[in-house]
């Protein structure tokens, strides 16, 4: 039997040679150049100087990494803070060349995955100041039950008198006199605060303690809470640079209006993950209104898969417990204050040899800004650096109980600014990203989690990353990975329609 001759219709034929030309353009890879990271690779940081700490700070911060199995460089910043804290009710630095007194307040931020321990470090590091605390509190109840009973006398002495009076005035006001002035309500005893508004805060330093620690395992949460809103971002900054120079607080409040309080300090330790430190770090708010250039902060390398479970040394403990009775100490002593409640700490200076030294490092950072653009992202650190040098050998003195600073004690202080700033170089940059490129890493890492070798941009813009929603974003997120020969941008017919086609590269894995 014959076979029987199959007709097609030339509209057929030109459906099957579309149907090719798709599966060519689609199976036909290009020649794909080397790609180009989208971000340079962030430098590995320098190993935290803890010589630099001195005996008893440095031998703690070893201590506690040990005893947590955390990065040295957490438990020292920890230790950074928690030394502030102690020192800066006692001791001012008195400036070499124009006597000008600089509080010993830090400001420090370290940043760090979850699960570094980051909680751990702080929980001993500030264990006296937590007992501080618990005593004040304890205290404070006592003293408290006991104004209350005072002010309610007093009151009553007052109202008595009020009552009984026959309309001679002079009379009333010398009775109301004698009644004495009204007595004065406690100091509130709160050392620490993690979340505050800074109304909060500054309402905590007129009725409570001098001088406060502004301390947060989970910094992301005051970064990005109520006290950091866009509408009140800039007062909280600005607030909290005040405080950092030691300058007077001056606020004016509907309920009980001016407000001057001299004499108060605040040190700071947020410690926040790496995708919450963008948000500040690359806030040009927080730089162009000088708070980062005040900003200590290190990124240290993960010892995550290397804590192994193993006894704890008991070098570190005794290391630590020493730590903690030198900070109680400090804590338990009673600063020097004002007579309107304010502090007036010692002033400290340098030692001849010391101030020439100063001299001589501040000589440097100044050259060193010529070199820089001025939009250097470390300008600023850089333009404090010899002060932050100051700031913190004015902490080791205190801690080392030294009545002068020393030649050693402010090389020490040298030092850790100058890994500081190598930090802020390293992690500035990092931050300094442009949103087009951020864009594209979003979404060429949103193809490789998802397996997207090819798809089209209308599939972009209406399944992929929320940040590119429109059509624009889509455009020039995807123009940018061309750039870094990360994508071509293939055209097929689809249903008798030309459609672009994102088509990934295979090696785009390799460098993201």
């Amino acid at each position: 039997m014959s076979e029987e001759l199959q007709y097609v219709t030339l509209e057929e034929i030109e459906a099957d040679i579309v149907h090719l030309q798709e599966n060519a353009a689609c199976s036909t890879p290009p020649s794909w150049p080397e790609p180009i990271p989208l971000i340079r690779p962030v430098p590995a940081p320098l190993a935290f100087p803890v010589e630099a700490l001195g005996p008893v700070l440095g031998n703690a911060a070893l201590g506690i990494s040990d005893i947590v199995q955390c990065p040295v460089a957490i438990a020292a910043c920890s230790i950074l803070g928690a030394a502030s804290l102690a020192s800066q009710a006692h001791v001012d630095v008195v400036h070499p060349a124009t006597s000008r007194r600089f509080p010993t307040s830090l400001f420090l931020m370290t940043v760090a995955e979850s699960g570094e321990r980051k909680s751990a470090a702080d929980h001993e590091a500030l264990t006296a100041v937590r007992k501080s605390e618990e005593d004040a509190v304890r205290n404070y109840k006592l003293a408290f039950a006991q104004w209350r009973d005072q002010q309610e006398a007093w009151e009553a002495a007052r109202a008595a008198i009020k009552r009984k009076s026959k309309g001679d005035w002079q009379t009333l006001h010398q009775q109301l006199q004698a009644c004495g002035d009204e007595p004065k309500a406690p100091l509130k005893p709160h050392l620490l605060v993690s979340e505050p508004t800074f109304e909060g805060l500054a309402r905590l330093l007129a009725e409570g303690q001098p001088s406060m620690g502004l301390f947060s395992a989970e910094g992301g949460g005051f970064l990005g809470g109520h006290a950091m809103r866009d509408e009140s971002r800039l007062r909280v900054l600005t607030g909290l640079s005040e405080l950092w120079d030691g300058s007077a607080l001056r606020r004016t409040r509907a309920a009980d209006g001016a407000v001057h309080l001299r004499g108060r300090r605040l040190c700071l330790h947020l410690m926040v993950q790496p995708n919450v430190a963008p948000l500040l770090l690359s806030d040009e708010m927080a730089s162009g209104q000088g708070f980062l250039s005040r900003l200590l902060v290190c990124a240290p390398t993960s010892m995550q898969g290397k804590r192994f479970q193993r006894d704890v040394q008991p070098w570190a403990r005794q290391a630590v417990d020493l730590y903690t009775k030198v900070i109680g100490d400090l804590l338990d002593r009673s600063p020097r204050t004002l007579v309107d409640g304010g502090l007036d700490p010692d002033p400290l200076s340098l030692s001849e040899g010391a101030a020439a030294k100063w001299r001589c490092f501040a000589d440097e950072m100044e050259l060193e800004l010529g070199k820089e653009g001025v939009s250097s992202p470390v300008r600023g650190l850089r333009n404090k650096s010899a002060e932050m040098a100051l700031r913190i050998a004015g902490v080791f003195a205190c801690i080392g109980n030294e009545t002068t600073i020393g030649t050693a004690t402010l090389e020490r202080g040298i030092t850790l600014a100058g890994y500081f700033l190598s930090e802020a170089q390293r992690l500035y940059e990092a931050s300094a990203i442009k949103p087009d490129i951020r864009r594209a890493e979003k979404l060429v890492n949103w193809l490789i989690q998802r397996q997207y070798n090819e798809i089209s941009l209308r599939d972009i813009q209406v399944h992929g990353p929320s940040s590119l929603r429109h059509k624009a974003d889509v455009a020039q997120a995807v123009r940018t990975l061309q750039e870094h020969g990360l994508c071509v941008v293939v055209e097929v017919q689809t249903g008798g329609r030309p459609t672009k086609r994102l088509r990934l590269s295979p090696l785009a894995a390799d460098v993201i």
